[in-house]
């Protein structure tokens, strides 16, 4: 009997993207995922946020939870 061992994932995405292209980052990040064996079990989109701290002169960022 083998265990599934869960994961899970933050990612940020520059806030300056349009939707279309923000939706777009996501699915290739779940397809990567996805090809490598994993199965997604929920996402949290946690949406556009300040940053602690501004990283490239960015201040806001696209947050977005994959577990897995």
């Amino acid at each position: 009997m083998s265990k599934l061992k869960h994961y899970e994932t933050m990612f940020i995405l520059k806030s300056t993207l349009t939707d279309e292209e923000t939706v777009a980052q996501i699915d290739s990040i779940k397809t990567i995922i996805e090809k490598n064996g994993g199965e997604i079990s929920s996402c949290d989109d946690i949406g556009s946020k300040n940053l602690a701290y501004e990283i490239e002169k960015s201040k806001r960022g696209y947050y977005f939870v994959i577990y897995f």
